[in-house]
């Protein structure tokens, strides 16, 4: 019977409810918080008797090498080496020194495709035989089965959906235009965190004459979005770059057809 234990600098009831399903939730030892992240979780592990540790985003504590505990980090994408002028020069460096880091120091190196296992691979020059794929899991569960999905409250007004976050790297002032010159028969529905695109999409939108035919929707709730994808006709996601597009898993649950981006990860996973 393995022990599990999840580490969290700060507790909030998501680590308390995970934590009564799977096991212990330890909180930092020391009031400082980043420095515990980062070195002094190490004091706990040994204590704890630890024996492998996985660090769930992209870093390990450091000098963890130097012990008996055996490390698995998950690298997810590796955004900042591709679009560098979307991150601050600082970020950027630390970023590069912590990913890097990370997967040179772990036993074990987890990418979330193929794509980030190729980044990893010519980025940071890992050895092929160390990095292992394991996709992601959908983050919705549809109540029906896929074959039973109504789309009745649609046939009024159908639409188009696309789930993503108002940011550049979605490229969704681009989906806007493209959707404006089409003369579309169907509306579209851009829902997700509000961010640096948020407010040039709101003017293109504006500005058409086709503006009654396209809805944001910003920092919608997780039941809203359940909803918005078991009512589209179908899916739109023209990300310029994915460590994964976990919103085209999503909308696979609820057997919607798919427009996305040949790029990245993203044949691969609609593949």
């Amino acid at each position: 019977h393995d022990e599990l234990y999840l580490y969290s600098p700060t507790l909030n009831h998501q680590y308390t409810d995970l934590g009564n399903s799977i096991g212990t939730v330890k909180t930092a030892s020391t009031p400082f918080k980043s420095f515990w992240r980062t070195i002094g979780i190490k004091k706990d592990l040994i204590k704890d008797g630890i024996q492998v540790y996985h660090g769930l985003s992209n870093e390990l504590p450091l000098g963890i090498e130097k012990t008996s505990i055996k490390t698995v980090v998950t690298i997810h994408d590796l955004l900042f080496l591709h679009f560098p002028h979307y991150y601050k020069t600082i970020d950027r460096f630390i970023y590069q020194k912590k990913f890097s880091s990370a997967a040179e120091r772990a036993d074990k190196v987890i990418a979330i495709s193929k794509t980030t296992k190729a980044d990893l691979i010519n980025h940071f020059g890992i050895a092929e035989e160390k990095i292992e794929i394991i996709y992601p899991i959908t983050s919705f569960k549809p109540q029906n089965k896929l074959h039973n999905i109504s789309r009745e409250d649609n046939k009024t007004s159908p639409y188009l959906l696309c789930i993503a976050g108002f940011e550049k790297r979605k490229n969704l002032e681009r989906l806007i235009e493209a959707y404006l010159k089409v003369n579309p028969q169907y509306r579209l529905i851009i829902a997700g965190k509000s961010g640096d695109t948020s407010a040039v999409c709101k003017q293109l939108v504006r500005e058409s004459k086709n503006r009654h035919k396209i809805d944001l929707f910003f920092d919608v709730s997780d039941k809203e979005i359940e909803a918005l994808y078991k009512n589209a006709m179908a899916f739109v996601y023209p990300s310029l770059y994915e460590g994964f597009g976990i919103p085209v898993i999503d909308a696979m649950q609820y057997a919607l057809p798919i427009i996305t981006s040949q790029n990245s990860s993203m044949s691969e996973i609609v593949g």
